[in-house]
């Protein structure tokens, strides 16, 4: 669970101030996905998670703790 939740922190923090809508045009997924990401009512698929860090040209998913 904390990675579904560290995952939709880093996404709001990438998305601040843009319109969803045109987040989740350019990531090529739907806006109720993006909406349920971000609200943790959905995990991301791998697909997802690759669409979204491409298209927002950032690491979003938490990385292993060492």
């Amino acid at each position: 669970m904390v990675y579904a939740q560290r995952f939709a922190a880093n996404l709001a923090g990438a998305v601040r101030g843009r319109s969803l809508r045109q987040v989740a045009r350019e990531a090529d997924i739907s806006h109720s996905t993006l909406l349920a990401v971000m609200a943790g009512a959905r995990w991301p698929d791998m697909i997802t998670v690759a669409k979204l860090e491409e298209s927002l040209d950032l690491d979003l998913w938490p990385r292993r703790r060492r």
